[in-house]
């Protein structure tokens, strides 16, 4: 089987497909923080569901695509690091063929597709503000004292709701305290949230108000699309301007991602040897993370603070991953690494 990974910002994927590229096994939590934590915990997982099902399991590629894709294939040894857009792509094209639009809403970013003839063709992406994103939905169903699997069922309950600015989460904060003042309940705030989500999508992110002219085969993915209150939300702005849309949510909304870096591996892998850890040594990984003057860059003015991350492969071997750095001198550890670098 293959296995696909999507290390994201405020959670974290794991899939199995089976040779034929069947999804035989899926996993989703809650980032911790640190993914490599998160994926090592889902690899216990998998040890668990191998022993209970009884089965033998052979890795014939593994792969990652998020926020976190290069510092799991370091940790894990991994075969490929996908770029996010592709591994949508892939598991949109693999379960809903021919599509327009791919809108695709995580934690903290809107990634909007277009496609042609199964490719993408352009792309808008908005990394820069999480408004009505999912960690801002859930970070505001928290704040009321809401589990986020039940914002929908609260959300639905309003009557009315206020209309609130698009495009900034300290103005889209400051509207919610103030329809607060003005007597607006938690269900209404919570229902306005939901329903600038498509004003964040369209008029923010794609700044296109004629989304006919993009097409009208829609698909709606990722983690927030479990939010059936940001749906319904969607699809009814997208029906006011694309009567005859034809709008699906991926069947696999959460894990899209995780599932399109397994194909993609799959495809590329064919009859190579997988140079993943395995399994076992996956689930029992050892690293550890220094963040103090010590591992400060001191190869420019900046002296920008970076964490050390000393994965331990094996006995034999460690891998030492950089992050924090601002630029590419601070990839490195040391005064001969970072002039070959800059060599090449």
């Amino acid at each position: 089987g293959y296995i696909g990974i999507d290390g994201g910002s405020t959670s974290s994927k794991l899939v199995i497909l089976d040779e034929s590229g069947t999804l035989i096994y899926k996993d989703y939590i809650l980032s911790k923080g640190n993914p490599i934590i998160d994926i090592r915990e889902m690899f216990q997982r998998i040890e668990n569901w191998i022993s209970s099902q009884g089965i033998q399991f052979e890795v014939g590629g593994a792969s990652a695509t998020g926020y976190a894709a290069s510092i799991l294939s370091e940790a894990f040894c991994l075969d490929l690091t996908v770029v996010e857009t592709v591994a949508h792509m892939k598991s949109a094209v693999a379960y809903y063929g021919n599509v327009d639009i791919i809108c695709d809403i995580g934690g903290q970013d809107i990634k909007v597709l277009f496609m042609k003839h199964n490719r993408v063709v352009d792309f808008n992406l908005n990394t820069q503000c999480s408004a009505g994103n999912g960690y801002f939905l859930q970070n505001m169903a928290e704040q009321f004292g809401i589990p986020i699997e039940q914002y929908a069922d609260h959300a639905f309950n309003a009557q009315k709701a206020p209309a609130f600015n698009y495009g900034c989460a300290v103005f889209m904060e400051q509207d919610k305290v103030h329809f607060q003042q003005l007597g607006f309940t938690k269900e209404e705030i919570m229902a306005g949230l939901a329903l600038v989500l498509p004003l964040n999508i369209w008029n923010y992110v794609v700044q296109e108000t004629n989304i006919a002219r993009l097409g009208r085969r829609i698909l709606l993915q990722g983690g927030t699309q479990k939010n059936l209150a940001a749906v319904k939300a969607q699809v009814d702005f997208i029906k006011s301007r694309v009567p005859d849309a034809e709008i699906n949510v991926h069947k696999y909304a959460d894990i899209s991602g995780a599932i399109g870096a397994a194909l993609e591996v799959r495809e590329r892998q064919h009859e190579q040897t997988s140079r993943f850890i395995g399994i076992n040594e996956a689930a029992r990984l050892v690293f550890e993370s220094y963040n103090d003057e010590s591992t400060r860059c001191r190869f420019c003015s900046n002296r920008c603070p970076r964490t050390f991350i000393d994965i331990h492969i094996s006995r034999d071997k460690t891998v030492r991953y950089i992050s924090g750095y601002g630029c590419e001198k601070g990839m490195v550890d040391n005064i001969d690494e970072m002039r070959s670098q800059q060599a090449q």
